[in-house]
């Protein structure tokens, strides 16, 4: 007996309800966010009572088991940097973080505006490629934090039997590099042929033979044929002592 305009008001309000209430669901779900990652809240950008807008970051969450080191080498590099080669990591004061690292990742291309490409280094240690897939991952060393400043040393390239000295006993005249040699207790300025450095050490491809007496200190004011002799007395075997020779090396 109701007229018919009431009639299609009254389902055009339960159409709208219907409308409404299928958008309050939505809401409801849109209350409980859930990450699509397993980690932890590292940042907290919103709370509870503000209003958010569609796309608004709220939590920044990150996987703590999973870290690495980005690096952006020169492509001169690029042929001699390949996934898989061990690496070692330090601390922005120089310690040794964790020497059980790798290249876990190269980018192939190239940035052209900064000539360089970006490298991964990643820890491995504890990890057992053998037992463990592609997905499994070591857990984190303490010590790597994320963003944590470090710097990455990679293995190019291993030499056994290195003739090696340091880094100071090596001086440069007219863009060669010279030795002093001591023979006989007399100077003996030797040009040589350096090969691979490393922090305090070089190695001496030729002319040097191990045994060979060289100066460290003061060498710069030295000239061919001056009389020297040694401040402390020369070890008679590297094996004997060792960690004597380490030292006095040093010195």
């Amino acid at each position: 007996l109701a007229p018919k305009e009431d009639l299609d008001q009254a389902k055009f309000t339960r159409d709208q309800n219907g409308l409404e209430l299928t958008r309050l669901r939505q809401e409801a779900k849109s209350e409980q966010l859930t990450s699509p990652i397993d980690g932890v809240v590292v940042k907290r950008l919103a709370y509870r009572g503000e209003v958010l807008s569609p796309g608004q970051l709220v939590y920044e969450v990150m996987d703590l088991s999973i870290v690495y080191a980005p690096l952006q080498l020169p492509d001169r590099w690029v042929s001699q940097v390949n996934k898989g080669m061990s690496a070692r990591i330090y601390d922005r004061a120089g310690r040794l973080l964790t020497d059980q690292a790798e290249v876990s990742h190269v980018s192939p291309i190239i940035d052209a505006d900064t000539g360089t490409f970006t490298v991964w280094v990643s820890p491995s240690a504890g990890k057992d490629k053998n037992k463990l897939s592609d997905r499994e991952s070591a857990p984190p060393l303490p010590a790597l934090k994320p963003g944590l400043f470090v710097s990455v040393e990679i293995t190019l390239d291993k030499k056994e039997d290195a003739l090696l000295v340091s880094r100071d006993a090596v001086i440069y005249r007219d863009g060669e590099p010279l030795i002093a040699q001591v023979s006989d207790q007399r100077v003996k300025m030797r040009r040589v042929k350096l090969g691979y450095e490393e922090r305090d050490r070089v190695e001496v491809l030729s002319p040097l033979q191990l045994g060979d007496q060289v100066i460290t200190f003061g060498q710069r004011g030295l000239e061919e044929g001056a009389l020297v002799r040694p401040i402390d007395p020369i070890p008679s075997s590297l094996s004997a002592e060792p960690e004597e020779t380490t030292e006095r090396f040093k010195r």
